[in-house]
């Protein structure tokens, strides 16, 4: 065999790595018998590989959801690596758990020619919160109470009235048991609640009774 592209001409090796393009192989033949020789040629194409485009990294929270991955190109590949639940449509469960994930996009054209691309998926853990300063109970006549949120930054809510930024005012909740919440959003767009409750008790009611009127010594 001779022709570009032959690194071996004895066995007729071909290396395609040669590039994209028709190439002319010539294969001689000569009869051992009559020393009569003769050719014949055989054209091979090489084919590109196709092109893959996966757009930009993907960062998501663990409480996300399942997401088709979006963005890729051309459409009708495969998906495959941990945390893909459907291979055609690269569907990803971000509740895997927090870490980085390399995912993978298979692709074959119509030539029969198959390329790979990877991307990587990082699933961001919630932030974790507290509420600190909140009493288990409280009397309907206390002060307000301050409270405070860690990390800082983010905002109170109730369930009913008696929160006004960070305080909370048990005579305006009113008796009863109220749910406080405080919700945070961190550096990586994740948000996360936390709930504590506490309750607005009444006063106890005092009374006096048998009361002695006051005598002196000796008196009659």
């Amino acid at each position: 065999w001779t022709g570009t592209g032959i690194i071996n001409g004895s066995l007729g090796t071909f290396d395609p790595s040669i590039g994209q393009g028709n190439y002319t192989l010539t294969y001689t033949y000569t009869d051992p018998v009559t020393n009569c020789i003769n050719t014949d040629t055989k054209v091979i194409t090489v084919h590109p590989l196709p092109t893959l485009n996966l757009g930009a990294n993907n960062i998501v929270c663990i409480d996300n959801g399942a997401f088709n991955m979006s963005g890729y190109s051309p459409q009708g590949g495969i998906w495959s690596g941990t945390g893909i639940t459907n291979v055609n449509a690269g569907t990803f469960d971000p509740s895997i758990g927090q870490g980085n994930y390399t995912l993978t996009y298979t692709y074959t054209d119509a030539n029969t020619c198959t390329n790979s691309i990877s991307i990587d998926v990082e699933v961001y853990a919630l932030p974790e919160l507290s509420i600190l300063d909140l009493e288990a109970q409280y009397c309907l006549e206390d002060a307000s109470a301050n409270l405070t949120g860690n990390p800082s930054g983010g905002t109170f809510s109730s369930s009913s009235s008696g929160i006004s930024g960070n305080q909370f005012i048990p005579s305006i909740a009113g008796l009863g048991v109220h749910e406080i919440s405080y919700t945070y959003s961190d550096a990586n767009g994740c948000e996360n609640v936390i709930t504590e409750s506490t309750e607005v008790t009444s006063m106890p009611e005092l009374v006096v009774s048998n009361v002695v009127n006051p005598t002196c010594n000796g008196s009659d």
